[in-house]
């Protein structure tokens, strides 16, 4: 039987081996949690996306903690995050611009680090869309006929192609000279990777003349791209010389000259039928 000054120690033994196993418990720590709340599985997007989500830890984030993610097999990219006010739970969110981003299926990855251990990484598929894409060079903008004089009538050439993997619709060119609208034209569609014509009849002055062609859809659809919608070219038009009479003028003289001919013919070819029918 043990010494009575020794049952007095059990309750101190007891609550240093509490205290022990509590200390030990404190020390242990567990990987965080990540949710991605968007963008969602199998989700299709188009030129940005909301990464966002939130991450939990129950032994608590620190100033060393944060939430990243990265593209396929690309380089990790951290996301801004918000804390919570009770420090386990970090709210993180960022838009991405997906301009690099080809056509087609991808995946996102995203993991939390408390300032010892990883979370799990959670991986998330989308797939990015081929949008349409509007697009008039320069070059795109021509005469027709090339060589046109001042005071001919001739047509604004207008190429407009769609560079994006959809078709899109109700497509509306303008053409302006300075402040002065030279024509309107719907095009009803144009197809992917496709290109349609647009032309607008003019008579030029003599001088510099910069022409000004647009394109954009009625319907507001969203294009990969608003660069490239609008282009600007400057022709020289000359005065027509004597030599030189445009197709218009020479038709007009062609016509003066048919029609007193034509009609001689005709009074003379009656004549000689009355002529004949007489003997």
């Amino acid at each position: 039987m043990l010494p009575r000054r020794w049952y007095r120690l059990v309750p101190m033994v007891m609550a240093i081996a509490f205290v022990a196993v509590g200390m030990a418990s404190w020390g242990e720590n567990t990987p965080p949690q990540v949710a991605v709340g968007t963008p969602s599985e199998d989700a299709v997007i188009a030129q940005m996306v909301t990464v966002s989500g939130v991450a939990n830890d129950e032994e608590g984030f620190n100033v060393s903690s944060y939430v990243e993610a990265r593209w396929n097999d690309w380089e990790w990219f951290r996301l801004p995050i918000n804390p919570g006010q009770d420090g386990h739970i970090l709210y993180f969110g960022e838009i991405v611009n997906l301009n690099w981003h080809s056509p087609g299926p991808h995946n996102i990855s995203v993991r939390a680090f408390d300032g010892e251990l990883y979370s799990e990484i959670v991986v998330v598929n989308v797939t990015v869309r081929d949008l349409p894409d509007l697009v008039i060079l320069p070059t795109d903008i021509t005469l027709d006929p090339e060589d046109t004089f001042a005071g001919q009538s001739s047509r604004i050439v207008v190429l407009v192609r769609n560079q994006g993997g959809e078709d899109i619709e109700e497509v509306e060119v303008v053409v302006r000279i300075g402040d002065e609208e030279v024509g309107t034209l719907v095009i009803p569609l144009i197809g992917a990777y496709n290109e349609e014509i647009a032309r607008f009849k003019h008579t030029f002055g003599k001088g510099n003349v910069t022409v000004h062609a647009s394109a954009l859809s009625l319907l507001q659809t969203t294009e990969k791209s608003m660069a490239n919608n609008q282009a600007d070219r400057t022709f020289t038009i000359q005065e027509a010389e004597d030599d030189e009479i445009p197709i218009e003028a020479i038709a007009s003289y062609m016509t003066i000259l048919l029609v007193p001919i034509a009609v001689y013919l005709f009074f003379r070819f009656k004549r000689g039928k009355s002529t004949s029918q007489k003997d």
